[in-house]
């Protein structure tokens, strides 16, 4: 029986890609530019939740997921579903044009050199 936090998840082809961000559909791997995509999605998301002051935890029980799923989005081990990442959003008090600004700004430092 699933548990109610993971209510309409499903293990059908779209949750395989999102479980697995280093492969892409056919096997193939991801490249550099798509895993950077993922793993700046993880750190924008670290900072408006942070930024709300939630820890995992508060995010966690306020979108019905589990702490490890969160930490998972964040540290790009895998990929929120969009009704999931609107749920996070939600929970944040962010916009999907807002997420989108933070991910371009990010972008830019990655690409920069600045902190890295």
């Amino acid at each position: 029986m699933p548990d109610s936090r993971h209510e309409g998840y499903r293990r059908d082809a779209v949750s395989e890609l999102a479980a697995s961000p280093r492969k892409a559909a056919g096997g193939r791997r991801r490249g550099p530019e798509e895993l950077q995509v993922f793993a700046g999605l993880g750190a924008v998301l670290r900072q408006l939740r942070r930024r709300a002051r939630l820890t995992q935890g508060d995010l966690a029980a306020a979108t019905a997921l589990t702490r490890a799923m969160i930490s998972a989005y964040e540290n790009a081990r895998t990929l929120p579903s969009l009704p999931t990442l609107d749920r996070i959003l939600a929970a944040l008090g962010v916009s999907l044009t807002d997420l989108g600004r933070e991910l371009e700004v990010e972008r830019r430092v990655a690409s920069s050199g600045i902190l890295g």
